[in-house]
């Protein structure tokens, strides 16, 4: 966590840790998301959270997290 406040990939890094830990792997975190659009308005820091990345970054490397996007 940073001084100025929360790096989502960190959130979602301890939701897989969390999944894997205590679900023993056998189910997955499921994150819905509605309106995308907001999430590329959120701010991290100084910059815009650029939600493509922090998606393919989960996909890319979080066994456990799925997600629905709506709308």
């Amino acid at each position: 966590m940073r001084k100025d406040g929360l790096i989502l990939s960190s959130l979602f890094d301890s939701l897989d840790e969390w999944s894997e830990e205590y679900l023993h792997g056998e189910r997955e975190v499921i994150i819905a998301v509605d309106e995308d659009q907001i999430l590329r308005n959120l701010r991290g820091g100084k910059e815009r959270t650029e939600s493509r990345s922090l998606l393919a970054y989960c996909y890319g490397n979080l066994e456990h997290i799925r997600f629905i996007l709506i709308g």
